[in-house]
């Protein structure tokens, strides 16, 4: 927070604190079209869970959520984009030596997907990279979304 105007640097709050895709989490993007969807397997991330699950994942501006099931309202998780990584796994072993693997790397956690065929995973990484490389690349469309995320209440006066 900048004293002198009141002003709080919200680029950097988002880039200091340690778990920035808290703040991407607070608020809900109902609003925001969905991008993409579809079904995709993905591995537990506990330490003993490490079975692959059919989930619904529906990528909407610059996040992706699953869901256990198309039907749930709430996700079950959600991952913050901009703040991965996204590549094919090159190590079979990694992932049971399936194909059609890729890779979310977060500051806090991999994320593992296998999709169904080849085309289908060369689909989803294509949308999520270019989906992340609008953010990255418009200074503008950055600053306009960070600021659609974070609500910040007038401060209230005691009587």
């Amino acid at each position: 927070i900048n004293a002198e105007y009141g002003i709080l640097d919200l680029f950097s709050l988002i880039n200091n604190i340690s778990c920035p895709e808290k703040i991407f989490q607070m608020t809900g993007d109902s609003d925001e079209p969905t991008i993409k969807e579809g079904y995709l397997m993905k591995q537990g991330g506990g330490t003993f869970s490490s079975d692959w699950r059919r989930r619904w994942f529906v990528l909407k501006g610059f996040r992706l959520y699953y869901y256990k099931d198309l039907k749930d309202k709430q996700p079950a998780g959600m991952i913050n984009i901009v703040q991965a990584d996204i590549s094919i796994v090159r190590e079979k072993k990694k992932v049971g030596g399936k194909d059609f693997c890729f890779q979310l790397v977060t500051k806090e956690r991999t994320y593992y997907c296998w999709a169904n065929t080849s085309a289908d995973m060369d689909d989803w990484i294509n949308t999520l990279i270019d989906t992340k490389n609008k953010f990255d690349s418009d200074p503008s469309a950055r600053e306009e979304k960070v600021l659609s995320l974070i609500h910040i209440s007038e401060p209230t006066r005691p009587y």
